[in-house]
């Protein structure tokens, strides 16, 4: 089972995404359960069509934000199309959390951070 752990770079990874993407700041371990319909992003009066395709974008933004931040790659087996498909399924989910979206970011990239 997939757990929210500071030592986990998925877990980091995504929590950088979204300070980076403007959602709120707050404390690591706040952001583990914290539910996707918290988010600035999620639009509660969206339609099931609109919340589709606001997903879809703000899973396209994650996905350039691991490319170019954290050198990422995809996994075996897994490509752009595949990885923003889980993102944005998960984004679409307003009961899910932050530590499913890392998971889905787990499940897809493997990160290489960018040594400064």
């Amino acid at each position: 089972m997939f757990t929210w752990d500071e030592d986990n770079i998925a877990c980091l990874v995504t929590c950088s995404a979204l300070i980076s993407l403007e959602q709120p700041e707050i404390t690591f371990d706040e952001y583990g359960s914290f539910k996707i319909k918290k988010l600035p992003l999620w639009n509660e009066i969206a339609a099931a069509r609109n919340r589709k395709s606001e997903a879809d974008s703000w899973a396209r933004q994650i996905d350039t934000f691991y490319l170019s931040a954290w050198d990422a790659t995809y996994n075996s087996e897994k490509d752009q199309k595949s990885a923003i498909s889980e993102l944005s399924s998960v984004l679409q989910n307003g009961d899910k959390t932050v530590t499913d979206l890392a998971e889905a970011s787990y499940n897809n990239y493997t990160f290489h951070p960018i040594a400064s």
